[in-house]
């Protein structure tokens, strides 16, 4: 069963190995909400790879914490520990099908 943990709008599912031909980022911000807070990392390292409407990216967390200012400021641990996570925008389902989550 794959496990993920939602942060926000996003979801972090861990996979086994990073795809191959991503560049690494040299943010630390994965992405700024509708309100104009930014969901970001301490540690670990980002690949933005927008496959489609839903995957905008990788990390691989290594001691790595997520932070928000309205729903982690002190930062909150990756669930399933150091790893290879895909990142998604969160979705959820209304009577006209899938939206996306807009934290």
């Amino acid at each position: 069963m794959q496990k993920a943990q939602r942060h926000g709008e996003l979801a972090f599912n861990k996979i086994k190995e990073l795809p191959k031909d991503l560049i690494l980022s040299d943010t630390k911000v994965i992405a700024v909400g509708s309100g104009g807070n930014a969901h970001s990392i301490d540690n670990g390292q980002l690949y933005f790879k927008q496959i489609d409407e839903y995957v905008i990216g990788y990390l691989v967390a290594d001691n790595t914490k997520l932070f928000h200012n309205e729903h982690s400021p002190q930062g909150v641990a990756m669930s399933e520990g150091d790893g290879v996570y895909e990142i998604r925008k969160g979705v959820e389902m209304v009577a006209e099908g899938l939206k996306q989550i807009i934290d």
